[in-house]
């Protein structure tokens, strides 16, 4: 407990020497201003006074992202759909399902196109492969996406993150009748 005090009272003590570092009175050296220019003389034409023009602002990452969202139709409203692209890698044939609806085919060289209502809510998507592992993916309707599913054959999911191995046959749960070595 001491320790803790302790370093408290450095703290505590750290924090008055900087608010009396700030609240005092001296004041940073500041440059002498500059001497006012000589009045003119009735000789010499005055120029017309010039405003001064105002400093370029850097670029942040706040303009910098809004002048990057800028586009000649920035002010049109979205359309009332969203395109959702499908594609497998390796390129194969398969279908892609939602719930039991059959939403079309992927092929090798031509990825299905989703077209769905604006803010329709997600789609759980089954993409199903012949000898490949089933996948399963959510696509949103927000805006269009590109849905790319890597899919992997069935004789390589035991390189999938998560995979388990098949439990035996029996489980390790014993036949009727046979006797149980659970120690009562």
């Amino acid at each position: 407990m001491r320790g803790r005090f302790a370093l408290g009272g450095w703290l505590l003590t750290g924090a008055l020497l900087l608010a009396n570092a700030c609240s005092s009175g001296s004041k940073p050296d500041q440059p002498e201003p500059a001497p006012a220019p000589a009045a003119p003389t009735a000789a010499t034409p005055t120029p017309p006074p010039v405003a001064p023009s105002p400093a370029p602002v850097p670029p942040t990452s706040v303009t910098a992202l809004a002048s990057a969202r800028l586009s000649p139709d920035a002010g049109a409203a979205p359309s009332p759909t969203v395109k959702l692209v499908v594609r497998t890698f390796p390129g194969r044939k398969g279908v892609v399902m939602w719930g039991g609806k059959r939403l079309g085919f992927v092929d090798r060289n031509m990825p299905l196109v989703i077209e769905r209502p604006r803010d329709s809510g997600p789609l759980d998507l089954v993409i199903r492969v012949t000898d490949y592992v089933p996948v399963h993916t959510r696509a949103y309707t927000f805006s269009d996406a590109n849905i790319d599913v890597k899919i992997t054959p069935l004789d390589k999911k035991d390189t999938i993150y998560g995979y388990k191995e098949p439990l035996p046959p029996d489980a390790g749960v014993p036949f009727p009748g046979e006797p149980t070595d659970i120690p009562e």
